[in-house]
């Protein structure tokens, strides 16, 4: 099975489980050439071109989803929902691959923490 049939199923399924679907869009090729992928391509701009084809609503819909995308009141409000729904782990991943996330590790710190703490 070559790699891009394999993510492309690897994808689909959480985009199911979530009530989305892809069907239908054309992926540009190219896409799945990215080195070493889509979050960490080295030509970050090729790679913003190329998921280009994403609808607005949809990629909106996707982040909202399956990310914490927002003010930190806004995440901490979401991570106490997963916490009702029984999340075991949170992955730290933002749009700056190569870059350290000062600024959302002081979001945790300052506002994210504390409030997740005063419910638990």
């Amino acid at each position: 099975m070559c790699v891009q049939r394999l993510m492309e199923e690897s994808h689909t399924r959480w985009l199911r489980a979530a009530g989305m679907s892809i069907e239908g869009l054309d992926i540009p090729k190219a896409l799945w050439e990215l080195y070493p992928d889509v979050p960490h391509a080295e030509d970050w701009e090729k790679a913003k071109r190329l998921c280009a084809f994403l609808p607005d609503d949809l990629l909106a819909q996707i982040c909202d989803t399956m990310g914490l995308i927002g003010t930190p009141e806004y995440c901490a409000e979401r991570i106490k929902e997963a916490q009702a729904n029984s999340i075991g782990h949170l992955y730290l991943m933002t749009g700056d691959s190569y870059e350290f996330a000062h600024r959302e590790l002081r979001a945790f710190k300052e506002t994210i923490f504390p409030a997740l703490s005063e419910t638990a």
